[in-house]
């Protein structure tokens, strides 16, 4: 079934004893493990996926899943904890529904309403078991009558742990009646760890421009209410502890969120947690998403002394509409039905040599806006090819509400003439913007040094554009010649740092005159050390900054970053080009390549 997504290694499936039901049955506990450390243990009992271990961006492995240890609780403790929940997720309004003619009553355990399929949902019964080549699939034969429901239901689920982190549960379902289904599972999850206590530090992002308001008896009203303007929209990441409590219920998130309606495999949900460094995405094919905060989540014991209450997991749960029985949505399994839901899996990893960062990631994130510290916090898909990174990012249409999907390829190189070229490839599928750059952070005494007034810089550019008070173009094209932005031979910065606009140092933009060419158009010299870094490009211009409003941090090696530490080198495009028509246009349209190549070559005095 899966054979669309098989990776080329053997995933590593063992099985264990677990223990055993009230009944007499063994239950077995079966691991899923790939090469990158991560291991998630799934029960034949409930279809129960029991632990999710990951390992954070200081390798050290977190159980990022609610549980409990022994068999017994799994049978005896309330809620549907990391189970697979009955025939039908969420409500069904006063508990039952016509059918071909035929009604059907079925138990009311949410008041008037039936919820998650009955009394006794899926998450109760003996699955049976099979590893087959790099799945484990299970198995559950629902007979006809259980829960009043009519047919019976034979419900096969298949997991799948690969070499990309990809957790992949592929669920398939046969009648032999006309039956109602809505299947889905209830994994409680935080990425702190399922003893961390709070999920109120977890960032959040679900693309969903539409939500379902709930009427006083919990069930949909029926109309799909837009999230713009509301506490719903979380369309941009959005940190938990700015929201949860802002939601008029009191209750926090217990609401569905409403996908593109098709069976694509689509993104249904990002969470990131920046103290560990994980994020976790979710895709299904299902047209929706019930987002919930555990609020109603009673105080217990869980796994290995942890104790559980409110607020202490987000639970993600991919399924059709809530009563759509009774809302005219199509969700009936005629003879075959079935969906598929995939977790991602990663963990943040820092890295790089020459440059400013943060060995807190809370602290890189809280800051990142303000100095957008080397990279984007979007994670990239990364390859190797003939000795080059290549990475890869697909911005999708109306990110940042700019237009067209914008496909991004960075390739990053390194040969023995100490150089390292930096070659960017972007296409589109709508007229948009595109200026694309790098902003390391680079002092050549040292990370730690303290100060850049030392260092000789040169840029060959006879003319910039001055900026208004908030560093917009004025659209004037200036000479350099007789100002203090004069670089076109070697000047220490120490010279100018305090003469440059009242004192407040370098944001400016430079207009090259390479033509065009890729060709050296910067160098900066740093001689106590006996560094310098020439930088080629084939861009229009330069915008060189030099750290003016970083206010004292902590960086890494306990290093201190402050006003004028650093210097950035942003080869790119003018600022304001789309609005300012004689400025090099930075608009790609549909059918064209951007591109840009930029070298920075380290040497010795």
């Amino acid at each position: 079934m899966l054979d669309h997504i098989r990776c080329l290694y053997e995933m590593k499936i063992t099985n264990d004893y677990f223990g055993k039901t009230k009944d007499g049955q063994q239950v077995t506990c079966y691991s899923l493990a790939n090469s990158h450390g991560i291991n998630i243990k799934i029960l034949d009992f409930g279809a129960t996926i029991s632990e999710i271990n990951v390992p954070d961006k200081d390798g050290v492995i977190n159980d990022i899943n609610l549980g409990f240890n022994t068999v017994e609780e799994y049978e005896e403790k309330p809620g549907y904890i990391g189970g697979f929940i009955g025939r039908v997720a969420n409500r069904i309004g006063g508990g039952e529904f016509t059918l071909d003619g035929e009604t059907y009553k079925l138990y009311q355990n949410n008041g008037q309403h039936c919820l998650h399929g009955g009394r006794v949902g899926f998450n109760k019964k003996m699955w049976t078991g099979e590893v087959t080549n790099d799945s484990l699939i299970l198995k559950y034969i629902s007979p006809d009558g259980e829960e009043n429901f009519p047919g019976e239901l034979i419900v096969t689920a298949e997991y799948q742990l690969n070499d990309d982190n990809e957790f992949i549960m592929l669920y398939t379902a046969t009648t032999s009646k006309a039956t109602p289904l809505n299947l889905t599972e209830h994994t409680y999850i935080n990425l702190g760890g399922h003893d961390y206590g709070c999920i109120k530090d977890h960032i959040v992002t679900i693309p969903a421009s539409y939500w379902l308001p709930l009427g006083d008896d919990g069930l949909p009203t029926g109309e799909r209410q837009p999230v713009e303007g509301s506490e719903y929209d979380l369309r941009l990441p959005t940190c938990l502890a700015d929201v949860v409590d802002k939601i008029p219920t009191g209750r926090g998130f217990e609401n569905y969120f409403c996908l593109e309606d098709n069976k694509d495999l689509k993104l249904a949900a990002r969470v990131e947690h920046p103290p560990t460094g994980s994020y976790l995405e979710l895709h299904t094919t299902e047209p929706g998403l019930q987002f919930y905060t555990s609020y109603y989540l009673p105080e217990m014991a869980g796994k290995n002394g942890a104790t559980y209450k409110q607020f202490c997991a987000i639970d993600l749960e991919a399924q059709h509409y809530p009563d759509s029985i009774h809302q005219m949505r199509e969700y009936l399994v005629r003879r075959r039905g079935g969906g598929e839901k995939r977790y991602k899996i990663f963990w943040i990893v820092q890295d790089l040599i020459l440059r400013l960062t943060f060995r807190d990631l809370m602290l890189y994130l809280s800051r990142v806006v303000m100095f957008f510290f080397y990279s984007t916090q979007k994670l990239w898909d990364g390859t190797e090819q003939n000795g080059s990174l290549v990475l890869r990012y697909v911005s999708p249409d109306g990110e940042e509400n700019y237009p067209g999907e914008l496909s991004v390829t960075v390739t990053y190189s390194f040969d023995d003439d100490n150089t390292m070229t930096i070659d960017y490839k972007a296409t589109t599928t709508k007229p948009t913007a595109v200026n694309l750059s790098n902003h390391a952070f680079y002092n050549l005494a040292g990370h730690g040094a303290g100060h850049i007034r030392d260092h000789i810089v040169m840029i060959k550019a006879t003319h910039y554009l001055p900026v208004d008070d908030v560093y917009i173009p004025t659209g004037e094209i200036r000479p350099v010649a007789g100002t203090d932005y004069d670089l076109t031979s070697p000047v220490c910065l120490g010279d100018r740092l305090d003469k440059v606009r009242g004192g407040q140092g370098f944001d400016t933009n430079f207009c090259l005159d390479n033509n065009g060419k890729h060709e050296m158009v910067m160098r900066v010299d740093h001689p106590p050390s006996g560094r310098y870094l020439e930088v080629s490009t084939d861009e229009p211009g330069i915008t060189f900054y030099t750290s003016n409003v970083m206010a004292d941090m902590k960086g890494k090696g306990g290093a201190t970053y402050c006003r004028f530490c650093a210097f950035v080198i942003e080869a790119n495009h003018h600022p304001d080009s789309v609005n300012k028509p004689h400025f090099p246009s930075t608009i790609l349209r549909p059918g064209q390549v951007y591109t840009q190549t930029t070298s920075y070559k380290f040497g010795l005095l």
